[in-house]
């Protein structure tokens, strides 16, 4: 990280940090290669619903993190994403069966492109 830091700003997303909650291999794997101090030039940005065990880890352990809430979608908000999805694989959005965007698990979008296909 120093080396990188050293020639200008680094950026590292972890998309989904929640799904690293394994007990060996965990959210604490990854908590443990970040340093307590990071570089002025590196930020890091983590995914993860809050509540989780992940994120529990995270705000805990580190003491430079900020929190950004970001509500769940609408289910009008999942039914055009899913729709967005549906066109760009050449399919007509009047396919889509109408219970997928209530399903709970539609919050995920891995689900929405599952069931866009």
């Amino acid at each position: 990280l120093r080396m990188a830091t050293a020639k200008g700003k680094v950026v590292i997303l972890i998309d989904g940090a929640d799904g690293f909650d394994e007990p060996k291999d965990g959210i604490g794997a990854i908590l443990d290669c970040i340093p307590r101090v990071l570089p002025t030039s590196l930020r890091m940005i983590l995914t993860m619903e809050t509540g989780s065990r992940a994120y529990d880890s995270v705000t805990k352990r580190v003491s430079y993190c900020k929190t950004l809430t970001i509500g769940t979608l609408s289910t009008v908000a999942r039914r055009s994403i899913l729709e967005s999805m549906v066109e760009r694989l050449g399919k007509a959005p009047d396919t889509i069966d109408p219970r997928i965007a209530k399903h709970h698990a539609s919050r995920s979008p891995l689900y929405l492109r599952v069931a866009a296909t």
